[in-house]
């Protein structure tokens, strides 16, 4: 089984074949579009893309992952380069105007890392910014999304993003240590789900219409929060050892209910208005609340305690501010995992 690597860098000035961050596709679209390929053929491949900008430079071009033959060894796996846990404009982001950003149709096992996301534009209407689609025969479908940032503008755009939506679907979707919020489409919400199973574990849901919207199949979310929200909840996915502001949270097994708005979400997070959803200290409510769902690490490659922190933090006693915190060093994680010897 060999690796297939490739870098994109919207700052790149190369030749553009993606084999070296010198020479890599200044877009995710160009790289998909020059790769596409059966990844099963002969002993199987791994791709791979690395993520960066080096000068800070949006990626502005839409992309849709596809026509990738994959399996559950020969997988598809996109690396962004935020380590810092909040919206960094000095890392790689794909930042769309009006069209649905990034889309991953029909790949069986694709893992989506360290990404932000967004769509900018006021003009349109139910724009994603992730829409996974699955159809055809049964069979298993698994999507891996770890430790992304999916935003809007508080404008009307950013439906689905994340979404299964034919009805004799069977995908998979797992979420973890992710964060969605001003995802603020009228009626619409922020995750709206319809497939077999989708998985959420220790994710941020903020200041969206919405904060997850279960249609059809069956949704688990584990150690998540969801605040400031028009409706935290629509449908009955199963609830635990979260925390929220609304009657959804008020049973269910570990799960907190708060009632005082702006004071339990200051209580709570470092500085939630700025987007640092970092756990504020060892007083805070979603401290140690969680329960152990076998994740290592948590969006900023801090280890997560057992039990873990509710949400997409660990609390760290003394930490840096979050632009310092483990700087690089999920990163080269990452680096160390996909490209190791």
């Amino acid at each position: 089984m060999a690796e297939i690597v490739r870098y994109v860098d919207p700052d790149a000035t190369g030749t553009g074949d993606g084999e070296s961050w010198e020479n890599a596709y200044t877009s995710l679209n160009a790289c998909e579009a020059a790769e596409e390929q059966d990844l099963t053929d002969g002993d199987g491949d791994i791709f791979i893309v690395y993520c960066r900008a080096s000068s800070g430079t949006a990626d502005t071009i839409a992309v849709a992952f596809q026509n990738f033959t994959t399996s559950e060894t020969c997988t598809v796996n996109i690396i962004g380069d935020n380590t810092i846990g909040k919206w960094n404009t000095s890392a790689y982001r794909l930042s769309i105007d009006d069209a649905d950003a990034f889309t991953l149709t029909n790949i069986n096992y694709a893992n989506v890392n360290n990404l932000q996301i967004e769509v900018t534009g006021a003009t349109g209407t139910n724009r994603s910014v992730l829409l996974c689609l699955f159809w055809g025969s049964p069979g298993p479908k698994l999507t891996n999304i770890d430790s992304c940032i999916f935003k809007g503008n508080n404008g009307n755009v950013c439906a689905y993003p994340l979404n299964d939506p034919f009805s004799d679907n069977d995908g998979n979707i797992v979420v973890k240590n992710s964060i969605f919020y001003e995802l603020n489409v009228s009626d619409i919400g922020c995750c709206i789900i319809n497939s077999n199973s989708a998985n959420f574990y220790n994710c941020v849901f903020t200041d969206n219409h919405t904060g997850f919207r279960l249609i059809g199949g069956s949704a688990t979310l584990t150690n998540c929060v969801l605040f400031n929200n028009t409706d935290d909840i629509i449908g009955s996915p199963t609830i635990a050892y979260s925390a929220g502001d609304d009657a959804d949270f008020s049973s269910g097994t570990g799960n907190i209910q708060w009632t005082n708005g702006a004071t339990d979400w200051a209580a709570n997070f470092t500085n939630y208005a700025t987007g640092d959803f970092s756990v504020k200290d060892t007083d805070a409510d979603i401290y140690h609340a969680g329960t152990d769902v076998g994740i290592d690490t948590d969006i900023i490659g801090t280890s997560w305690n057992d039990p873990p922190s509710i949400g997409a933090f660990e609390y760290v006693s003394g930490e840096p501010p979050a632009e310092d915190i483990w700087k690089g060093g999920r990163w080269q994680y990452y680096q160390d995992i996909f490209l190791r010897n």
